[in-house]
């Protein structure tokens, strides 16, 4: 039954209620349009936080007499424009939208190389496309070897000549005796040589460890940039080393030293002694040969000049003479001088020398050969020229003759000639000469001995038994100077 109320003097229309217990908080008491009470069943369920509700707006939560008030950002809208790697970010908030947007490769990767400006097998982005490098080292046109002087070989090679994407800088160039080194081998030379002009020719002259042997060289064009050096491919050539010179000097001259060669040997030997005999009834006695001299390690210079005095033989004569010295010098100081031999004159003295020579004792059928390899001479006797035994040791240099020590035997003694008459029934012989260019004795009476072999510094031999008045002379031989260039 409805209900009607009364109070305050006025009644209270029922059938104006429309709210229903779930419009009604949980637990809250009404009346229906019938007047019956009615017990609310709403149930305020929020669970919103502040930071969730948007800043400055008000809310209720699960309490309805307690307004709330947001605290949640409002950031509008986001835009953002981005490159590779780049992020963007979003605040915690409100927003109204907004894009995010990638900026394009190109705009991202400017540049104007080409692969022709990019190490070769490298890879780049340009403009947004991927390029893989052509980038080579420029090579050089033309590349030989040859022989220059001593142990100098002379290398040359053509530049390249500019080109775009291909850099210069200089060559690197290897050496071995097998065969081609390629990037093997020792380095000898690395560099831009003395023409740095495109497409010009360029040059180096390097040493190398051996006389007398091939090299084999490789080649090749480099650059140097930031990320360290490039090389092109190798070009090969070969050449050999000059031998080692070995000089004979049989006459006086200059000589010029040529490129190459850094050190000297001089082997010298004197002129021989002549013999002259003048007096009846005696015979000559033999010339000593030239001295010998030897000097080692001499260090000289490319254009250097050698003054080469090859020294002469005694000349023939009434009286004999000394043979002339052999001397080397070089800007006035001498370096190597050997003494001429000395003579035997008319049966009075016997030549002394690097080897000396013979002598023979009056009346004996033999005379004395020459002393060798730096002896004295022998003494002549009735049957041989050893029975009279050697002379004092200091008529020879006392060492040996021989060029380099072991070489060819120079300067021998000459052999003395025979002091006896020869006849049908006593025959007579003269002293060999030394060996080394000494000449013989003789044993025919006045017959003059053998001349001292040229160039050998061999001394003069003696003549036979004088029969008369009159002079029997004979010459020594001329020296020689040896050198040895290395």
């Amino acid at each position: 039954m409805p209900v009607t109320t009364n109070a305050g003097g006025g009644g209270v229309d029922l059938d104006v209620i429309t709210a229903s217990d779930g419009d009604v908080l949980a637990g809250k008491v009404i009346v229906d349009q019938d007047g019956e009470p009615l017990i609310g069943t709403l149930a305020l369920t929020g669970t919103a936080a502040d930071s969730q509700v948007l800043n400055d707006q008000t809310y209720y939560n699960t309490d309805a007499k307690t307004k709330r008030t947001g605290k949640m950002p409002n950031n509008g809208a986001i835009n953002a424009s981005l490159n590779c790697g780049q992020s963007k970010v979003i605040p915690a908030g409100y927003t109204t939208g907004g894009t995010v947007t990638a900026n394009s490769l190109a705009s991202q990767t400017p540049g104007d190389a080409t692969a022709a400006y990019i190490y070769s097998g490298k890879k780049a982005w340009v403009n947004g496309s991927q390029l893989t490098g052509g980038m080579t080292v420029n090579s050089i046109l033309s590349f030989s070897a040859a022989a220059y002087g001593g142990k100098q070989i002379l290398l040359k090679w053509q530049n390249p000549y500019a080109a775009t994407g291909k850099p210069f800088s200089g060559v690197e160039i290897r050496y071995g005796t097998g065969g081609y080194p390629g990037t093997g081998g020792t380095v000898i030379y690395t560099g831009a040589g003395n023409n740095t002009a495109p497409g010009g020719w360029s040059q180096v002259v390097v040493t190398l460890p051996s006389f007398g042997t091939t090299y084999y060289f490789s080649l090749r064009s480099y650059a140097t940039c930031s990320a360290g050096v490039m090389y092109s491919g190798v070009i090969n050539s070969s050449a050999a080393t000059q031998s080692e010179l070995w000089l004979t000097f049989t006459s006086s001259q200059n000589y010029t030293i040529p490129t190459g060669y850094s050190k000297m040997d001089i082997f010298a030997v004197g002129g021989g002694g002549s013999s002259s005999t003048r007096t009846t009834k005696s015979a000559g006695l033999g010339a000593g040969g030239g001295y010998t001299k030897q000097q080692n390690n001499i260090s000289v210079t490319v254009g250097e000049v050698l003054s080469i005095i090859v020294g002469t033989g005694g000349a023939l004569g009434q009286i004999a003479s000394n043979g002339s010295p052999s001397i080397v010098s070089r800007s006035g100081s001498v370096l190597v001088e050997a003494a001429g031999g000395t003579c035997s004159d008319n049966g009075e003295r016997i030549g002394r020398g690097g080897s000396g020579g013979g002598n023979t004792n009056g009346g004996m059928i033999h005379g004395g050969r020459g002393g060798s390899n730096g002896s004295s001479g022998y003494t002549g006797g009735a049957g041989s020229d050893t029975q009279g035994g050697q002379l004092d040791s200091s008529y020879g240099q006392g060492t040996t003759t021989r060029a380099w020590g072991s070489g060819t035997l120079y300067s021998g003694g000459g052999g003395a000639g025979t002091s006896a008459q020869n006849s049908s029934s006593r025959p007579t012989w003269g002293g060999a000469g030394g060996n080394g260019g000494g000449g013989s004795g003789t044993g025919n009476y006045h017959t003059p001995g053998a001349n001292g072999a040229p160039n050998t510094g061999g001394g003069a031999g003696g003549s036979g038994y004088c029969k008369s008045t009159g002079t029997l002379s004979s010459s020594g031989g001329s020296g020689i100077v040896l050198v040895h260039l290395y």
